[in-house]
């Protein structure tokens, strides 16, 4: 269980650098929705951090090959999504800023039309 310092780290952090946003995915020619948080950086270390708090894994570390200009340090990310990111979504939006907390209402709007 989290306590209210890790739950509010987990909350500036994300405020700053993660991004919450729907998951779009194709099967059988219908369009799926699904709520998305995605978290990255560099700093291996930080990133362990969020993905033991989300309780997921870190993914990477990838290179350069996909931002231009080009990456020159490793990069790392981890994300939740589906049922686990909206709970964390409707866990965290007290601790948000209005834009985030506006991009959470979004993203919850589209998931429950879609239910």
């Amino acid at each position: 269980m989290l306590d209210l310092n890790d739950l509010r780290w987990l909350a500036g952090w994300l405020e700053g650098e993660g991004c919450f946003s729907l998951h779009k995915q194709i099967h059988a020619g219908k369009l799926y929705q699904y709520p998305r948080i995605v978290a990255g950086s560099t700093d291996k270390d930080v990133l362990q951090r969020v993905a033991q708090l989300l309780g997921v894994k870190v993914l990477g570390p990838y290179l350069g090959l996909t931002k231009r200009p080009p990456r020159k340090k490793p990069f790392y990310e981890c994300s939740v999504t589906g049922t686990g990111a909206t709970e964390w979504m409707m866990t965290l939006y007290t601790l948000m800023g209005q834009r985030r907390k506006a991009r959470i209402r979004e993203v919850l709007a589209v998931w429950r039309e879609g239910h």
